[in-house]
């Protein structure tokens, strides 16, 4: 039962995704805002189920592994739908104009791994802390502030008219709040879920907290690119996974915030030990890919192998990750 429980609340967030992306469309088409900016703002939205289920873990469930290994695992899952969009669309997205500001989020995803990555991996670090905030929430508050206005830097984007119609525009705006709320509001019910199926399988939490509700809550990014890809709004799709994977990391933040105690610290103290292999093998593997989407995007061309090979190779990584994490 509770697997169908699962299913239908993940068709539901599927469904708010379509009607997301397509409120975005929108805000290109009537504002003048920038398509990485709009797509910026989309990652928020689409988000939500990380948000929702990471607070849900560590505020209701107490379970500060799940509500950091969530967010980890759908970056992971993410940059998978970033690949298998850019195989898909492969002759569209080479003649595209992928704007720089895509790839600038993408340096901060790669600087946010980095630090995190060495931060776990010094027992001092997760304890560093100002009152209830921890040194590495601080970096990823700034960090993100950074990416927001670096998003709005490029004039460029998609091949769509602009026009000046407020009326439609407000209609937009009202649509992307029903349906982000609604994501929101069924992206609790996926945690509690997620965390009966976790018990029922007899696995390891963190893997099996990145892999299902990573994946689960990573349906809207799949659903509202691919519909953003078929529209041809690139730049959209693409900082709207990028800006989900940056927008993670906010997650994260927000959880240090609320819970009990300093949540690196909680982590740090897993079973007596300076902190947990499941995380580590997330960070290594999330840094790894985002380096990889870091050329892809860097170096587009229309060289086919160059443009194939690189997707496959992330693809192949994730399902290294999942191997060897089972």
């Amino acid at each position: 039962m509770v697997y169908l429980v699962f299913a239908v609340l993940a068709g539901i967030t599927s469904y708010c995704a379509i009607k997301l992306s397509d409120a975005a469309e929108k805000f290109e088409k009537y504002s003048k805002m920038n398509a990485v900016l709009i797509g910026a703002i989309l990652a928020v939205a689409t988000s939500l189920p990380e948000f929702a289920s990471s607070l849900t873990s560590s505020l209701w469930l107490d379970d500060p592994i799940a509500s950091i290994s969530n967010p980890l695992g759908s970056n992971m899952f993410n940059i998978v739908i970033l690949a298998v969009l850019n195989i898909y669309f492969f002759k569209k997205i080479v003649n595209g104009n992928i704007q720089r500001s895509n790839n600038r989020l993408n340096i901060l995803v790669i600087l946010l791994y980095g630090i995190t990555y060495i931060s776990v991996l010094n027992p001092d670090v997760p304890f560093l802390a100002f009152g209830h905030l921890n040194l590495i929430t601080i970096i990823y508050f700034t960090v993100y502030g950074i990416g927001l206005y670096l998003s709005g830097k490029d004039n460029g984007g998609d091949s769509i008219a602009h026009e000046d119609n407020p009326q439609e525009m407000k209609k937009a705006i009202i649509q992307f709040i029903i349906f982000a709320i609604i994501v929101l509001i069924s992206s609790v019910g996926l945690s509690l879920s997620a965390k009966e199926i976790i018990e029922l399988s007899g696995l390891d939490a963190g893997f099996v907290g990145a892999l299902f509700l990573g994946v689960a809550t990573s349906l809207p990014e799949l659903i509202s690119s691919f519909v953003l890809c078929k529209n041809g709004a690139y730049n959209i799709a693409a900082a709207n996974i990028i800006g989900s994977n940056l927008f993670n990391f906010i997650i994260i933040a927000i959880n240090d915030i609320f819970y009990k105690e300093p949540i690196w610290k909680s982590i740090a103290l897993v079973d007596g030990i300076t902190n947990t292999n499941s995380e580590i093998v997330l960070l290594f593997f999330g840094l790894l890919m985002s380096v990889i989407t870091w050329i892809m995007i860097r170096f587009k061309t229309k060289n086919k192998y160059l443009n194939i090979v690189l997707p496959v190779i992330l693809i192949v990584i994730y399902i290294t990750w999942l191997i060897t994490s089972a």
